[in-house]
């Protein structure tokens, strides 16, 4: 299902995917923002911040299945890429919300495929959408969706 879109992509994306890579659980410092988040006037709620943290390793968990589940397509490097870019303040990565971003990008991709198979699929559309958006599927599909 997902190759037929990936074949329209063809001079907007690379063929073959090189391995997905994703940094380690370590690198996200999540430490660092918990106990930010979850100290208060000099008293760390540790309740909380065994809360945070736990929520930003089990995002990681999910980052990882969905990398490993599209390990194979071109994209999901630029995906993961963006995803960590956008939810990394201060040194700290929050992982809870990238494996949300790569759901989110997975998600609008997998609404173009389903579109593409249509008999009334709008390719011009689809082009002008995707050379504004690139791998952001979910605003390349809004873009497509919301013109259709």
């Amino acid at each position: 299902m997902r190759k037929q879109l990936t074949y329209m992509f063809l001079g907007l994306l690379p063929l073959f995917a090189s391995a997905a890579t994703f940094p380690s659980m370590e690198s996200g410092q999540y430490k660092i923002a918990c106990e930010a988040e979850w100290t208060k006037k000099g008293v760390l709620d540790r309740d909380m911040f065994n809360y945070c943290v736990n929520n930003k390793k089990e995002g990681y968990d999910e980052a990882l299945r969905l990398i490993e589940e599209f390990k194979n397509e071109p994209w999901i490097q630029d995906v993961i890429d963006f995803a960590i870019k956008s939810w990394t303040k201060k040194g700290s990565r929050d992982d809870q919300m990238v494996a949300y971003a790569i759901q989110k990008e997975i998600d609008g991709f997998e609404e173009l495929v389903l579109a593409s198979k249509k008999a009334d699929f709008n390719k011009r559309l689809f082009n002008a959408c995707y050379s504004q958006w690139g791998v952001q599927f979910s605003m390349v599909w809004y873009c497509y969706d919301k013109d259709q």
